[in-house]
């Protein structure tokens, strides 16, 4: 006796329903800024709509679109992919680069809040325990600055993008252990600055020398020779710690309150 295959009229064949799907990772580490695409697969293989539905349950934090995730800011997010009634998902976590126990941002700050778009931009100046950048700034204006009555960098007054602060001296100091981390002066797309790699993961994180813009004159000097680093911890009631270098040395340094420094954050 012949089998005979009875469908509904107009409907899909069961045969060929979508009967799960799956992801090629269930957890992601990435920067900020990084993507990754994820790959969906729709089972069985002969399913007749294969389409796949992309959510995140924060997309401030991790976004997603076509399967293209995007770290937008420090924190966890799930990705869910939808195929028929079947769902994959993926665990996003988002943070810099982790070097000696501190967790780095792969980019300096450009505007207040915002971080530059490559890892070798300048981005902006600040002055010690300010958050507006210098670019801004009257000659000899200070705007209120309150450098002169704190001894740290204030929380309100912090110019990095959310769940991001100023580093301090210590976390600086973290960076020259000689026994945990490399550094080397170096360039990146044409721009110079030296590179710190945590020696036992690989994981490096590339620092342009910027210059620094003065107080005094208002210009911006050592632009390609010298990078100059803002610290939230003070040296003095006027100066301020700082990471210094070139390519024949590097150290932590002092230098003005008021001067505009670079800002390479690192996580709350």
């Amino acid at each position: 006796m012949a089998a005979v295959l009875i469908t509904s009229c107009g409907g899909i064949d069961p045969e060929k329903e979508v009967t799960g799907i799956e992801l090629d990772t269930t957890t992601l580490e990435l920067v900020i800024k990084a993507t990754y695409t994820l790959k969906a697969t729709v089972l069985p293989d002969y399913a007749t709509n294969k389409s796949v539905t992309w959510t995140s349950s924060d997309a401030s934090i991790a976004s997603v679109a076509n399967g293209i995730v995007t770290a937008n800011a420090q924190g966890t997010a799930t990705i869910t992919a939808k195929a028929g009634n079947y769902t994959a998902t993926c665990a996003v976590t988002v943070e810099g680069v982790l070097i000696n126990g501190v967790v780095w941002a792969a980019y300096n700050v450009g505007s207040t809040g915002i971080f530059v778009s490559n890892p070798e931009d300048y981005g902006e100046a600040y002055q010690w325990n300010r958050k507006e950048n210098t670019n801004f700034l009257l000659l000899g204006d200070y705007m209120g600055s309150s450098y002169q009555t704190s001894s740290s960098w204030l929380p309100e007054n912090n110019p990095c993008p959310t769940g991001w602060r100023v580093p301090t001296r210590d976390e600086f100091l973290s960076l020259l252990d000689v026994n945990r981390v490399s550094n080397e002066w170096t360039t990146l797309n044409g721009k110079n600055g030296r590179r710190f790699t945590d020696i036992g993961t690989g994981k490096s994180i590339f620092l342009p020398a910027a210059g620094y813009r003065s107080s005094l004159s208002g210009s911006v000097s050592d632009v390609g020779t010298r990078g100059h680093y803002s610290c939230g911890t003070q040296f003095s009631d006027f100066l301020t710690n700082n990471l210094n270098f070139s390519n024949a040395d590097i150290k932590i340094g002092d230098i003005g309150k008021a001067d505009g420094l670079s800002v390479r954050p690192v996580a709350k």
